[in-house]
């Protein structure tokens, strides 16, 4: 109920504030959760309960996936075009019900040539994604929300940010992504570029 993980008086106090009407939404309800607070701090303690051991393996792409699936889940029409591939879980799917997206980052050199990436989620808190501060990036290997250009593995110089997801199809072996957005950082000054359009 309260989103520590464990049950006690807490949850049951929470429940009967919420079936009684002294408040009107439990934590959990993330459409009615209106503050970047509230979201955040959601988010945070659901962060807290995913289990980084339990995933499965594979690198930065398969940990994105992974807490992808787990936190946004994807449609259970396309679970069957997936599992004849996808080696990984999806017993979670959907398990946090959270609109988490993959973000895939390419960095380049001054010249422009590609020099790497990595993989990571965000979550978009508000209407309008095109404002940088709507985004709450999260390194999900570590566990980390609020990663801003420079922390972990997102340099944020140089770099191009795709944000996608959920996962429909299969792609080399891995649940792909349809494009959302694509962010483009030039020393760390983000400039969006709407790739398709949100639904």
């Amino acid at each position: 109920m309260n989103g520590d993980s464990y049950i006690n008086i807490q949850d049951r106090t929470l429940l009967e504030n919420f079936l009684n009407g002294t408040v009107n939404h439990l934590p959990g309800y993330w459409n009615l959760l209106i503050s970047r607070a509230e979201r955040e701090s959601w988010l945070r303690m659901m962060v807290a309960i995913y289990k980084i051991d339990d995933d499965t393996g594979g690198g930065c792409i398969q940990s994105s996936n992974n807490f992808m699936i787990s936190f946004h889940g994807f449609n259970s029409n396309d679970i069957a075009n997936l599992l004849t591939e996808y080696s990984y879980g999806i017993l979670n799917n959907g398990r946090f019900n959270i609109p988490v997206c993959r973000m895939d980052i390419r960095y380049y050199d001054l010249n422009g040539k590609d020099i790497g990436g990595h993989s990571m989620n965000t979550v978009i808190f508000g209407d309008d994604a095109s404002i940088w501060s709507a985004l709450c990036n999260i390194e999900p290997q570590f566990g980390v929300i609020n990663v801003q250009p420079g922390q972990y593995y997102f340099l944020g110089t140089n770099s191009r940010a795709d944000i996608k997801g959920p996962p429909t199809y299969l792609e080399n072996g891995n649940a792909g992504c349809k494009h959302i957005l694509c962010i483009k950082l030039k020393i760390t000054l983000p400039l969006f570029i709407l790739t398709r359009a949100l639904s």
